[in-house]
Order: C-alpha cells, then structure tokens, then sequence
C-alpha cells in the first residue's frame, strides 16, 4: 500500500491504478492461490508410483516450531506440509506418528508407494528410522540419514580440532582484512587473475588448502 509499489504497478501497468488491499492479499487473494496450486500438487502426487519423503524441523517468523515435510519427485521438490508441533517434544516416538500420519495422507491409505524417507542424522530421527522400519507397513521403506547434514556435522567437529581451528582462525582474519580494504582486495583480485589464467578465487578456501 506504499506509494512506491503502487508507482511500481503503475510502471508495469499503467492501467493499474489501484492495487489490492493487503488484507485482502493475505487474505482471500492468498486463500484462492493456495487452492488452486494444492489441487495441482495433490494431483501430481497422485500420479506418482513412489514417493519420496523429506522430513526437518525448523522455526518461523515468529520462532515458532515446525514439522515439515516435502517430497522428492521427478518434477523437482514439493512442499506438503508445515505443522506447528507448539510446546509437543519432538522425540522419535512423537516424530513417528506426525509421520505415520503424514505418509498415510501423501499416500491415501497406500503405503506400498512410500518408496523412502530422507531426515537429518541427529540420534532423534536415526531412533525414529528404527521405530518405523517395525510397522510391517512400512518395512520396503528406505530410510536415508542426510549426507549433506552428516557431512556439516563432520566438518563442524574438525573444525573445533585445535589444529584446524587455529588455521581457520588466521585465514578468517586474513579474509576480514581485505574485506574491509576494497583497494586492497581489487590489488589481489588482480594478482589472483595473473596466477590463474584470469580467474579469481575464494580467500579462505586458497588459503586453508595452501596450509592444509
């Protein structure tokens, strides 16, 4: 409702003159949208043979907890659902009937097409893999810990080992130094073009594989 979108809307349009009211952008314009692309995505999952189930946990604006979940599909990554889970622990036993629930409705009732189940590698979900892989519903699942979480993990706890902590120290200092001199940065920028074949490379990553 500020006069430089509506200006914006008039440069895309002129025959835009007057925008919709944000309440009514939040609200019934929102409610029709999300309608309409929730019957296109139920019918795309509908369609599949096998399904495949992504599951994290994250806060919101307002640092409320969320259960979510997505699907892994041929047409790329879909959004199913964002819970609330409120003041409710997050323990396997509750994480395996918030998903229960969710792979009965993604699947209506058809758990053979459940193909697998990718969550983080904290002890909580490798628990609730376990927890699951007991419903003979569900035993033809396969149950895939993150790599790309394992692997932050790994290099979060490297990274703390004295030796690499101390080298990372240096090059962060090392990178915060020309990043507060543009001259100085632009020199080295050039240097890195000349050493090579005209490209440029990250600082920290030069510098740690330099010394490591």
């Amino acid at each position: 409702e500020s006069e430089s979108m509506k200006d914006a809307l008039r440069q895309l349009n002129p025959a835009y003159l007057k925008p919709p009211l944000r309440m009514a952008v939040g609200g019934p314009l929102l409610s029709t949208s999300y309608d309409s692309l929730k019957l296109q995505v139920d019918a795309t999952v509908a369609a599949l043979d096998y399904i495949n189930v992504i599951s994290d946990e994250s806060t919101n604006i307002n640092s409320s907890r969320i259960f979510n979940t997505c699907l892994h599909t041929p047409h790329g990554a879909l959004h199913w659902a964002s819970q609330d889970v409120d003041a409710k622990r997050l323990t396997a036993d509750n994480v395996v009937t918030i998903l229960r629930q969710v792979m009965d409705d993604i699947s209506n009732g058809d758990h053979s097409r459940i193909n697998s189940l990718s969550t983080d590698t904290c002890e909580t979900m490798l628990k609730t893999h376990w927890l699951l892989q007991q419903y003979p519903e569900l035993k033809h699942v396969f149950f895939i810990p993150c790599d790309s979480h394992g692997l932050q993990l790994l290099v979060k706890d490297v990274v703390t080992l004295p030796i690499f902590k101390t080298i990372l120290d240096q090059a962060q200092k090392i990178a915060k130094a020309f990043k507060k001199s543009p001259l100085q940065l632009a020199r080295l920028r050039k240097v890195q073009e000349e050493l090579y074949n005209g490209k440029r490379k990250s600082l920290c990553l030069s510098i740690i594989t330099r010394w490591g």
